[in-house]
């Protein structure tokens, strides 16, 4: 068997124990349901065309049973009414498949996503099977309906078999025969529906950003303003003709092509109704109406089943197509790799030392480190400046382990970041980034508490965490305080600026109560009173714990124990704020007082990031 069948029959095993796992005994009851269903059309075809059969009789002036009439003609509405019932509560249980199938497939598919490291996430080529994946995993649970549908169709083209084979077993083979057109013109469709989309995955991204661009309260301002309207909406419009045109010229060779099978199909079945009236007008009584009626319901029935057999056997094979990707996507491991014997770090403040680190990013050559060594000693405070670009956020994703180093080592209490346990590590570390994550789903509250999801003393460490980062000025004008909404999305919910955002993104980094503390760029959108409040208050709160903060201002780097001056990817200079001044001619000489200058001046320049 080629590997392509192994995975396509492999992924179909996986959807059924996916089923299993979910939902057993309802998954138990729609096969036994199905597997009724699948008999129900022969039954029903049965009873009518006795029913037929008396009424032709009767109509000769023979007598017939009345009551038996009644019978069959009561037998025949039960079987009607049952399979109209069984119908409706097999769609509860095909919608109520879908839901829990889509809480299960959205869980692990989020699961998988937060095992993966930070090479995938800013790979572009994963982004893109990411939104596809994310936009089709309903397929799946379509592929369980399909298999559904296949099984029920394949009971009733046995039943149906079998009483057809009683009167012409070639009848079979010509109603197949006339199918075959309609099945390989749906296959062909299906594939090129699923080349166009593994085509379209940037355009689809594309559109997908314009549109949450657009319809974004936070960003709609400048949009009016700069008079983006017209001009976001042509470029969205842009991105979505390019694949929706293909699209429709598909879907108008699929119509086109299903005509034609359809002419094929009816000429068939016309030529079996043809034959079965020149039967009863040649049997001379033997081959009656009633037999007429229920073998011409049972050759269309098992013709439906066959259409309703390949058209399943196509629906699992488009479906599978994009379930593939999906179980695919399962497959993928952590290109960071652990090593089995991981360290757990012990409840202290731990050493960091980059030994000889040079690092570039996947996919390029250029190293944005340069043989970098930096100790930092347990409890030290660390400032890192430079230029924008110098490499100071690729250092904080090295020491969080986002990617591995290119060579060199970095080494915590002595050992190689490698051999010890990332989670270990994490619970160490808190860290604010530059772009820090707005949860805006949380309450003011929740949004600082989820620094330590558990902890003792929450409403002590609470308020410590409060008052270290200034941000009672924030809660204090809220209409709810702490558990104020903080989005106009959500009923009753307030909006931020970016300044008191900061404040609680500062709360919840100090609600963690690290021994390593990281901020990049933690005061940016403040002022300068605001800044000097909350770094006297950072002094204190971080005692005998480790900081490391990056910054373009003078006034934050300046009290740290040791002030590291980053250009291209290596130190240039580093040392006390008093120390590094004494150097006429140094960068953090020359930096400072252009900075300085500036505020002299009035200038709102910032100079450290030229």
């Amino acid at each position: 068997m080629s590997k392509k069948k192994y995975s396509y029959f492999r992924n179909i095993g996986r959807v059924i124990g996916l089923n299993w796992e979910v939902r057993r005994w309802m998954f138990l009851f729609e096969i036994g349901l199905n597997l009724v269903q699948g008999i129900v059309p022969l039954l029903s075809a049965y009873f009518s065309g006795r029913v037929l059969a008396l009424l032709a009789t009767a109509s000769t002036g023979t007598v017939v049973s009345t009551s038996l009439i009644l019978n069959y003609v009561v037998a025949t509405a039960a079987i009607l009414l049952f399979e109209r019932l069984s119908n409706y509560f097999y769609n509860y249980l095909d919608d109520y498949n879908s839901i829990e199938f889509n809480i299960v497939t959205q869980r692990r598919l989020m699961e998988k996503f937060l095992s993966l490291d930070f090479t995938y996430y800013e790979d572009s080529g994963f982004n893109d099977t990411l939104e596809k994946i994310d936009q089709n995993r309903h397929v799946i649970s379509r592929v369980t309906t399909q298999l559904m549908s296949l099984f029920r169709n394949s009971v009733q083209i046995i039943s149906s078999g079998f009483a057809i084979a009683t009167l012409n077993p070639w009848t079979m083979a010509v109603v197949a025969i006339s199918l075959i057109p309609n099945l390989y013109f749906e296959l062909a469709a299906s594939l090129e529906r699923w080349k166009q989309w593994r085509s379209k995955g940037v355009n689809i991204r594309k559109t997908s950003m314009i549109r949450s661009n657009i319809l974004n309260s936070d960003k709609v301002g400048e949009i009016k303003v700069f008079g983006l309207e017209n001009y976001f909406l042509d470029l969205w419009n842009t991105y979505v003709r390019k694949f929706r045109g293909e699209e429709v010229e598909l879907e108008r060779k699929v119509t086109r092509n299903r005509s034609l099978s359809s002419i094929f199909e009816q000429s068939a079945e016309t030529g079996i109704d043809i034959w079965l009236v020149l039967k009863v007008l040649r049997s001379a009584g033997t081959f009656g109406i009633g037999d007429f009626q229920f073998y011409r319901s049972v050759i269309r029935n098992f013709s439906g089943a066959c259409s309703g057999f390949m058209m399943s056997i196509q629906g699992i094979q488009e479906r599978m197509l994009y379930v593939n990707d999906y179980f695919s996507f399962f497959e993928l491991e952590p290109r960071l790799k652990a090593i089995d014997t991981t360290i757990v770090l012990p409840d202290t403040v731990p050493s960091i030392e980059f030994h000889n680190v040079s690092f570039a990013y996947p996919g390029t050559e250029k190293n944005v480190l340069e043989n970098f060594n930096l100790v930092i000693n347990p409890g030290e405070s660390v400032a890192l400046v430079g230029k924008n670009g110098a490499g100071k956020s690729t250092f904080v994703k090295l020491l969080m382990r986002f990617y591995d180093v290119s060579s060199g080592e970095i080494l915590i209490n002595g050992i190689n970041i490698k051999e010890v346990n990332l989670q270990s590590w994490y619970t160490h570390v808190g860290i604010l980034f530059q772009d820090f994550s707005r949860f805006e789903f949380l309450n003011a509250k929740e949004t600082i508490e989820i620094g330590r999801t558990k902890v003792k003393n929450r409403d002590e460490r609470l308020e410590q965490s409060i008052q270290y980062s200034q941000a009672h000025e924030v809660i204090s004008k809220l209409p709810k305080g702490l558990e104020q909404t903080l989005t106009k999305a959500l009923p009753e919910g307030v909006g931020l600026s970016g300044g008191q955002w900061q404040r609680l993104a500062l709360a919840r980094a100090f609600y963690r109560h690290a021994a390593v503390l990281i901020m990049d760029e933690p005061t940016s959108a403040l002022d300068a009173q605001a800044e000097y409040n909350i770094f006297q208050q950072l002094n204190e709160h971080q005692k005998g714990k480790t900081t490391l903060f990056i910054s373009h201002r003078f006034s934050t780097v300046r009290n740290a124990d040791k002030i590291v001056v980053v250009a291209d990817g290596k130190i240039e200079e580093q040392g006390t704020h008093k120390a590094l001044m004494q150097i006429p001619d140094g960068t953090y000489h020359r930096m400072y007082q252009l900075q300085a200058k500036s505020y002299q001046d009035t200038e709102p320049e910032e100079l450290l990031t030229e």
